[in-house]
């Protein structure tokens, strides 16, 4: 697990300060980088994923089940390396 944190990028499954703010929030010292929420944006992936499946259901296509599998493994392993220290 040590080995994939290594190769990724935790950024891609954190919602950041600055995914919320633009920026960083430094009236309380908050940089951009700051994680605001461990997984947030495989949070916000998911619920968009179940919302367009079930209006494709609505509307008579396939269901995807909500599924989304936009996330490495890398990135999910770096994220709770961070989350648990």
């Amino acid at each position: 697990m040590l080995g994939m944190a290594e190769r990724g990028d935790n950024t891609n499954v954190d919602m950041l300060v600055g995914d919320i703010y633009g920026g960083g929030y430094e009236k309380i010292g908050l940089k951009a980088t700051t994680i605001a929420s461990s997984f947030g944006k495989v949070f916000k992936k998911q619920t968009e994923a179940i919302s367009e499946s079930e209006a494709a259901m609505e509307n008579g296509a396939a269901s995807t089940n909500g599924r989304c599998d936009r996330f490495a493994a890398e990135d999910i392993s770096r994220s709770l390396l961070y989350m648990v220290r």
